[in-house]
């Protein structure tokens, strides 16, 4: 199975909600960053191959303008 759109989703979906190992990754402002960081790569991705990079850059801009409302 190759990675999808979708599979990216799910990927942005469980950045900072798994795994904690501290207190720090608990905590809303520690998904805020890795959200932003995902954001600030996206132009240094090289091969976004059947990826839908417009619809994924819309859509991890969408989850952190809901983080930062929280």
């Amino acid at each position: 199975m190759s990675w999808t759109t979708k599979s990216e989703l799910e990927f942005i979906d469980g950045l900072g909600t798994y795994r904690a190992t501290s207190n720090l990754r608990k905590t809303p402002k520690y998904r805020q960053r890795l959200l932003e960081s995902y954001i600030k790569s996206i132009p240094f991705r090289a091969n976004w191959g059947i990826l839908d990079k417009e619809y994924i850059t819309a859509y991890v801009k969408r989850r952190l303008a809901q983080e930062n409302k929280q």
